[in-house]
């Protein structure tokens, strides 16, 4: 059962099943593929785990800021990543209704087009492009380059490798998700206790 009083506890879950998902993804690497022949095609099916989990945590975080704030989460409510200013604005009407100014630019800090380049390059972007094409076109395929003694696994016509993939990871939780948990009260069992004196 969800703890109603840690909404965050769903978050950290699917960040613990990504991980989870990285871990097997690296396994089946090391004791499935054998250099040399082509890469198993279930690779990309975990791939899609590990970017589905990833993915949703955004989401959440979002569903659980409009809860936070005494608000009704839509069906449209989550966590828009966008590459251009016009576009966020027009998103940010239905997936961003039932949260505060400061909360919603506080998203706008982590979309694309504020980065300097190719918004397309920015880690969200990644991650959105990577997901949707997991959830609605087909299985990421794996292949290997290099050199053939010791070739790097890339995934997609993106060519993200395992690296890539714990960057990624580490960007989301540490630099987006570890930001927006600091809007959220602790609950009751993570409280300091207060040490009785006399």
């Amino acid at each position: 059962m969800i703890d109603d009083e840690d909404l965050l506890l769903g978050c950290r879950l699917k960040l613990q099943q990504a991980w989870r998902h990285r871990q097997a993804l690296g396994e089946a690497i090391a004791t499935e593929w054998e250099p040399g022949n082509p890469p198993p095609p279930h690779f990309g099916v975990i791939l899609g785990d590990f970017l589905h989990n990833l993915r949703g945590v955004l989401d959440h975080v979002i569903w659980q800021l409009v809860v936070l704030n005494g608000h009704t989460p839509t069906r449209a409510t989550s966590f828009p990543i966008c590459d251009s200013r016009a576009e966020f604005d027009r998103r940010m009407k239905r997936s961003l209704r039932g949260l505060t100014a400061e909360q919603q630019a506080l998203v706008e800090e982590f979309q694309p087009y504020r980065l300097d380049g190719d918004p397309r390059d920015h880690m969200l972007a990644v991650l959105r492009d990577l997901s949707n094409t997991d959830k609605h076109q087909f299985v990421h395929e794996t292949d290997a380059v290099g050199d053939r003694s010791e070739p790097t696994l890339v995934f997609t016509r993106l060519a993200v490798t395992t690296e890539g993939l714990w960057r990624l990871e580490t960007y989301v939780i540490y630099t987006v998700y570890e930001r927006f948990a600091r809007l959220f009260p602790l609950p009751s069992h993570a409280q300091p206790r207060s040490t009785a004196t006399g």
